[in-house]
């Protein structure tokens, strides 16, 4: 990161945007152990969860005959996500 800083510190690219994004991933670089996240087994996207959820609330608001309403479908997948995570 300080490699970066120095070559757009020299006059190389100039932005305020830059600058954000620079200071945004400076204060964050302690969340990115991807390496060590992988090695002990730790899933770093969030493709995992979103999956099992679009199953688990298909597999609820599909069965035969149901009928959902938006609103009640999601107070229902509420209540299974917060059973099945409890520990």
């Amino acid at each position: 990161m300080k490699r970066i800083r120095r070559l757009y510190a020299d006059g190389l690219a100039k932005s305020k945007d830059l600058t954000s994004a620079l200071d945004y991933l400076d204060k964050r670089k302690d969340n990115m152990n991807y390496g060590w996240l992988r090695k002990n087994g730790c899933y770093i996207s969030s493709c995992h969860i979103e999956a099992a959820a679009r199953i688990l609330v298909a597999r609820r608001c599909k069965q035969a005959g149901m009928h959902w309403r938006l609103r009640n479908a999601a107070r229902i997948a509420a209540l299974i996500a917060k059973y099945r995570s409890a520990v």
